[in-house]
């Protein structure tokens, strides 16, 4: 399973977008699931880079985590699935690159509009493809200057 997650690099990060990523990440016991953060709006001039914006998220899961662990406590029975659930309320987020439930996400900046820096190249790369190739592969394949991926690139 595959999810592009999309971001804009020049607001802070919406507590819903945390709320979300939380909630796939709880509740996916059973299948791998490969997240695409896009950083939109990458050229402009207030733009965040990727790496801040993964931190900026990270506290804010982290965040809502905290959230949810005291909201939930109380409500969590003593099954098993509820078991495991309590035991992933209760692993704080300190590192977006170790992920528990087979998830693995992956972080590119992306920009709508074509790279003027590399006027030379016929394949403006504006990270686009690369987003279109995770969709149809799963595979990451921007350099290192624009994408950081949680595991190894494929």
């Amino acid at each position: 399973q595959r999810i592009v997650f999309v971001l804009d690099s020049t607001r802070p990060i919406p507590v819903e977008a945390a709320q979300t990523l939380h909630e796939i990440i709880l509740h996916n016991a059973n299948n791998a699931v490969q997240i695409l953060v896009a950083c939109q709006k990458s050229d402009a001039p207030n733009a965040k880079h990727w790496r801040r914006m993964k931190i900026q998220l990270r506290t804010e899961m982290e965040r809502w985590r905290k959230v949810t662990t005291t909201t939930r406590k109380d409500t969590l029975s003593s099954s098993t699935e509820n078991n495991k659930c309590d035991h992933l309320l209760t692993t704080p987020y300190s590192d977006l690159d170790k992920l528990p439930n087979n998830v693995t996400m992956h972080f590119l900046s992306c920009s709508s509009h074509p790279n003027k820096k590399k006027s030379n190249n016929s394949n403006n790369d504006n990270g686009l493809d690369a987003i279109w190739q995770f969709i149809l592969h799963g595979t990451i394949t921007s350099d290192s200057s624009s994408i950081l991926s949680s595991a190894s690139r494929r």
